[in-house]
Formats: structure tokens, sequence, C-alpha cells
């Protein structure tokens, strides 16, 4: 991956949903996802986020459910409009390139805790 920050010497947050929490809570997790985006991209001067994607997202919520996926396909594209080339789906090179680490409570926030680096849960109702 090449976020922005590559160039702009920005702090970098990551950013992690589950496909299974995207599944769970469905249009609630998209517009989570949107909220995120629209909170970060107003403190753009400051941070850059980092989309901790899962692997096979895609192929399951184009299985499981074509309207949610096409929503996801929908925040993928607004996301790379905002930060090109800010997605990966290697935890490890995430939790060394960044600073933070914000979503939700799954493996990658376990590997950002061992870093010592600050950790904040998301709760989607919020």
């Amino acid at each position: 991956f090449n976020p922005v920050s590559d160039v702009s010497q920005k702090k970098v947050i990551s950013y992690y949903i589950s496909v299974s929490t995207i599944l769970e809570y469905k249009d609630k997790a998209i517009n989570k996802m949107n909220r995120v985006l629209d909170v970060f991209a107003g403190i753009s001067c400051d941070v850059d986020l980092l989309w901790l994607c899962d692997e096979y997202a895609e192929a399951v919520l184009e299985n499981d459910d074509k309207e949610l996926f096409e929503k996801y396909l929908a925040f993928k594209e607004r996301f790379l409009s905002l930060y090109p080339g800010g997605i990966t789906t290697d935890m490890k090179k995430a939790s060394d390139y960044s600073a933070a680490y914000f979503g939700d409570h799954l493996l990658a926030a376990n590997l950002f805790l061992k870093t010592g680096k600050p950790v904040m849960i998301q709760e989607i109702d919020l």
C-alpha cells in the first residue's frame, strides 16, 4: 500500500471493520463506516486514514448480500477518492506503519495492543 502519508508525513490511523460486523449490522455498519470517513476527512490536515480491510470481504458480501456489497463498493470508491492507495489487508504492515488503531475489537486490535500503540474500539450504534 502507498498511503498519502508517504508524502505528507501525517500520522496514520488504521481503521478496521470486519466482514462479519458488516453482515451482522448491514446498513448500520455501512453508515458507521461513512461517518468514520466523514470525521477523518474533516481532520485530514492532521491525520491520514488507512483502511485495513478483510481480504475476502468483497467475495463474501457479493455472495451473501448483493445490495450490501454494492454499498460496500460505493464506500470503497469514496474512501479511495479521499485516501488514494490507503487500503491494505496486511495487518502487520499496518500496525508497523500506523500511529494508532480504530475499529472492531478483533485480531487487528489485539495486534495493535501488542505494539503499545493507542487502540480505540468502535461502537456501531454511536
